[in-house]
């Protein structure tokens, strides 16, 4: 397959190569903007398969969103929030878009860590 992504947040896509791609936080301590409001448009010539590695976010406060196709008005797959690692994701078109809604951070590791995009 042949993979292309674009993010709205700076160094959050990291290691993008034609088939795969990790999104994760891009430091290990780091204080979010309130209200926070990233968003992933990932596009392949096949499905995608979207792999949580890690995820760790304000249970009720902090979402993720993963919809089934390449906007937010796409069908919503999962909206994702706490710690508990979500199921692998594959989508049923060549398009997938991830948002990550934060609200006020301090000091968080790691946040969400994709892998297999």
């Amino acid at each position: 397959p042949f993979v292309i992504a674009t993010s709205s947040c700076a160094n959050s896509l990291r290691s993008q190569t034609n088939t795969h791609g990790i999104i994760e936080s891009n430091q290990v301590s780091i204080t979010y903007a309130n209200n926070m409001d990233c968003q992933w448009s990932i596009s392949s010539n096949t499905a995608l398969e979207l792999a949580f590695q890690r995820f760790n976010t304000q249970l009720s406060a902090d979402y993720v969103r993963v919809y089934n196709g390449g906007s937010p008005s796409s069908p919503l797959i999962g909206t994702f929030s706490g710690s508990s690692l979500p199921a692998p994701i594959t989508s049923s078109s060549n398009n997938l878009y991830v948002r990550l809604q934060l609200m006020a951070r301090l000091l968080t590791e790691d946040l969400v860590h994709v892998t297999e995009v």
